[in-house]
């Protein structure tokens, strides 16, 4: 009974650190888009645009997907 308690404990927050690593990927994506959009240097622009590179999982539309139901089956 301990062991499985201990199972679900980990499970739990496993699913929460993930949860939050996601919300952290999607967050720093959007905020670097606006930045990008609203830059006026092509310095800035060119670097922006470098670290946005960096933000291209290969999953991440099928996360969005997921994350979306996720979000209209609490309402």
């Amino acid at each position: 009974m301990r062991n499985a308690m201990n199972i679900f404990t980990c499970s739990f927050e496993y699913q929460n650190y993930v949860g939050e690593q996601q919300k952290n990927y999607f967050v720093s994506k959007e905020t670097l888009i606006n930045k990008l959009k609203n830059t006026t240097h092509k310095e800035e622009f060119d670097h922006l645009l470098k670290l946005l590179r960096m933000f291209k999982a290969p999953n991440e539309d099928i996360v969005k997907i997921m994350l979306n139901s996720e979000n209209e089956l609490k309402i």
